[in-house]
């Protein structure tokens, strides 16, 4: 799959403020995802640079040797929104259930918004396993 971007990709990011030259080094966007997607989620990680948008994505944001868990919770506490790539494998990893969590909380603390991109087939019986958890 390969993410192209038209003039309604382009309103979408005026809409929700993400056009603006990044400013800082604060995340804006946090991507969530199971590893097995990885080729996907880099390419959106991609399309969001191209647009000058600050994004975590751990195979693009950690280098060897930093404290994993501490950049991926400061990441998670500074964004403005989270992008959760739900497929099925995504609910069988503790880290991801971890990610999701802390952005649902903060998108009902109305801290940050929350974007599902559902991705593949299973993800619907993960999804309800986790829910129900």
């Amino acid at each position: 799959m390969c993410f192209t971007y038209s003039t309604s990709t382009v309103s979408l990011f005026n809409s929700i403020n993400l056009l603006s030259p990044v400013s800082s080094s604060k995340t804006e966007v946090f991507i969530s995802y199971n590893g097995s997607h990885k080729p996907l989620c880099v390419q959106l990680w991609l399309l969001l640079e191209t647009f000058n948008v600050a994004s975590f994505l751990d195979a693009a944001s950690l280098r060897r040797g930093e404290k994993f868990p501490e950049k991926i919770s400061n990441a998670l506490n500074e964004c403005q929104i989270g992008v959760l790539v739900l497929t099925r494998d995504f609910f069988h990893s503790e880290w991801c259930r971890l990610e999701a969590i802390r952005l649902l909380e903060r998108a009902r603390n109305k801290k940050a918004k929350v974007l599902s991109v559902f991705y593949g087939k299973g993800w619907e019986e993960a999804a309800g396993k986790f829910i129900k958890t």
